[in-house]
């Protein structure tokens, strides 16, 4: 016979086993980095709206619900509340769990990072001439610039007068993929 009860102490129970899981594969290091959205394949669409928003429906997320909505039921039965009420504990705590799973989820990967610099994020900066620039495009020389962080060097052109090593430049804009044109300061 179907009962509120064994609902409850189900869902606790499941849930509850695949959290000990999931803990336990993250420990041990199985399972990767990302986390599987419903339709079960987790990639960088996924994880760009995550950073966008929240992290929706992931297996983390469920899980985090399922057992809480099992202990809310349980623990609002268990203390003499009606069978409906318990109900409504047990939603209400289920989706508080999935809220806040999914909140942290959502935080976590706005702390990842893909390491790739981009070299379009040096139009604007300052950079400091490290091999001499020849004047008006002849050849190329190297600037050294800050982007993202890290210390980078280029290839660097400009379209004015020769840009002597140790001189500060300005990038203006990205000639290629590995050179930038830079002007005097």
């Amino acid at each position: 016979m179907f009962t509120l009860h064994a609902l409850y102490v189900g869902a606790a129970l499941l849930g509850g086993l695949l959290l000990v899981a999931q803990i336990a594969m993250s420990v041990l290091g199985i399972g990767g980095d990302g986390d599987m959205d419903a339709g079960g394949a987790a990639d960088a669409a996924d994880a760009a709206d995550a950073d966008a928003s929240f992290a929706g429906f992931s297996f983390r997320t469920v899980v985090a619900f399922v057992t809480f909505f099992g202990l809310g039921g349980w623990a609002g039965l268990d203390s003499g509340l009606g069978d409906w009420t318990s109900v409504g504990i047990g939603v209400l705590s289920g989706s508080l769990a999935f809220w806040i799973v999914g909140l942290i989820l959502s935080q976590t990967h706005r702390l990842s990072s893909s390491g790739t610099v981009d070299i379009k994020n040096a139009v604007g900066q300052e950079a400091r001439v490290y091999l001499l620039v020849p004047p008006e495009r002849t050849s190329a020389g190297a600037v050294t610039v800050k982007i993202q962080g890290r210390s980078m060097q280029y290839k660097a052109i400009t379209r004015g007068r020769e840009l002597k090593t140790g001189a500060l430049c300005k990038v203006v804009a990205v000639a290629s993929s590995d050179t930038l044109e830079v002007e005097s300061l």
